[in-house]
């Protein structure tokens, strides 16, 4: 069920878009040759890599008055489908994350790390973009669009016909799952909230040291904030996910795991990130019954587990007060699990605890947080 999202707390909570790299930080800046195999996805490829073997088309091809940028939108397996495109371009971070390494912050990162040009360097177009002419013969410089329709879909080479049949990727995705649409068409199930929480992090949460000595900000990531788009107004999803509260709280719980072994395996690894995710992972554990993504992806929690998820959060935030990462990531968390909670419009007594909150620092967040939480009901 949807209800109002209220965004105003955000200002002071540093979402990677926000920051002056601006949208090329929502995409990080790192290798993804470095991403760890502890994310792996449970029933897809490794680490959302690029297919050497496949071509990719580039995000054009989805275009179309049939497609994803016809002007009358239509259903398509339950799915308003139409404006994709158009809502990408427009007010989707990812689209201008190639645009942002030729801004003035980004050329001042790539300065500091002797990198003549930041829009050819795979050290930055590895997640500004998506960097095809290193990875085969057969691919496209497909750069410039930054982080396009393939570069989360998938190479559209042999998915690209099949999938306009209606209902085609639904009878796909029952007949092999996740796995088998990779294996046979390359196509990247984002529908897998496991998969889809691994093929972020894969950007997210995967930086070298020499880019945050370079000056590039560091990294943090919650899989529901960031996929609802809560840091800025101006940004909107150009997808829609199922109207069920209890997905919100699946969607923290899969993030806290796959995040978590993200940061444990990340290079240069931040010990206060790693804390925060292992916490969040024993909460989904101690309450949702498992500490395993894909199982937790599986199973959506009684609304009693949730309200007590959210609890324990807001109880273990005084161990999180003193870092401005951890405390957004449990902000986020909670407000991802007291949304789970609410069937009908949130009060506008809660969007003015989520502002407190985002705006309070050590013993006052602390005990904004616990207010927050007091609203899973």
């Amino acid at each position: 069920m949807k209800f109002p999202i209220r965004r105003g707390y955000v200002s002071s909570i540093v979402w990677l878009a926000g920051t002056g790299v601006g949208a090329a930080a929502v995409a990080g800046a790192a290798m993804l040759a470095s991403a760890p195999s502890a994310a792996r996805l449970a029933d897809g490829p490794g680490i959302h890599e690029l297919s050497k073997d496949l071509t990719y088309l580039g995000s054009g091809s989805c275009t179309g008055s049939g497609c994803h940028s016809g002007e009358a939108k239509k259903w398509c397996e339950d799915k308003m489908i139409g404006d994709e495109n158009g809502i990408w371009q427009d007010s989707d971070p990812h689209a201008k994350a190639f645009r942002s390494l030729t801004n003035d912050k980004g050329k001042k990162i790539a300065a500091a790390m002797k990198i003549d040009n930041a829009g050819t360097s795979a050290k930055c177009t590895s997640c500004h973009a998506m960097d095809a002419p290193k990875k085969g013969e057969k691919l496209k410089d497909l750069a410039k669009e930054g982080v396009g329709c393939e570069s989360c879909h998938g190479p559209a080479e042999k998915w690209k016909e099949p999938h306009q049949k209606k209902c085609w990727t639904k009878d796909q995705r029952a007949a092999g799952g996740a796995k088998g649409l990779w294996t046979n068409y390359g196509l990247f199930d984002t529908t897998d909230l496991v998969n889809r929480a691994s093929m972020c992090v894969s950007c997210h949460m995967q930086i070298d040291k020499e880019l945050l000595d370079a000056g590039h900000p560091a990294l943090e990531f919650e899989l529901y904030s960031y996929n609802n788009y809560k840091f800025l107004d101006k940004y909107k999803t150009h997808w829609s996910d199922p109207e069920t509260p209890a997905l919100k709280a699946q969607m923290w719980a899969v993030g806290q795991v796959v995040t978590g072994a993200a940061a444990e395996a990340a290079k240069d690894k931040n010990a206060d990130l790693v804390k925060v995710y292992a916490a969040g992972k024993g909460i989904a554990k101690a309450h949702f019954g498992s500490d395993d993504a894909a199982t937790l992806a599986r199973t959506a929690p009684a609304k009693d587990k949730i309200v007590a998820a959210a609890g324990a959060l807001a109880a273990a935030a005084g161990d999180f007060k003193g870092n401005k990462l951890t405390r957004n990531i449990v902000t986020a968390g909670v407000d991802a699990l007291v949304s789970a909670t609410m069937e009908k419009d949130a009060p506008d007594a809660y969007f003015d605890a989520l502002d407190a909150a985002g705006k309070a620092e050590g013993d006052s967040w602390v005990e904004a947080v616990k207010k927050l939480a007091s609203f899973a009901k």
